[in-house]
């Protein structure tokens, strides 16, 4: 009979808090922090990475980058100085799904099949 291995609370809290932390986008420390504090942002509040928009949306992080050059996606919060071409970028979850919810539905009336049909 194959003896069933069991894992100890502590291994089963470290992988929840990995699990929770990979969900909020921090570290398995700041989510004990927050436990221990009671302050979870809200979630107007939470931000995303583009990395996780473009996987939200199938698409890459590029075709994200146009949508704000020619002024149809929300920009990003810059985290750190403005001029700086590396600081941190990251989107408020609210408006990234406020704009992909106020989307038109449908084709904007053009044939999904192709312009040989009549």
């Amino acid at each position: 009979m194959a003896k069933k291995t069991q894992r100890s609370p502590s291994d089963q809290l470290t992988q929840v808090l990995s699990k929770v932390a990979g969900l909020l986008n921090t570290s398995p420390a700041s989510v004990l922090q927050l436990i221990e504090r009671g302050q979870f942002p809200p979630p107007e509040e939470r931000m995303v990475k583009i990395s996780q928009i473009a996987a939200w949306f199938g698409v890459s992080e590029a075709v994200i980058y146009k949508w704000i050059k020619d002024g149809q996606f929300p920009p990003p919060v810059c985290l750190g100085r403005e001029d700086d071409p590396f600081a941190t970028k990251r989107w408020y979850y609210k408006e990234v799904h406020e704009w992909l919810h106020s989307r038109p539905r449908g084709t904007g009336g053009k044939s999904v099949r192709g312009s040989n049909e009549k």
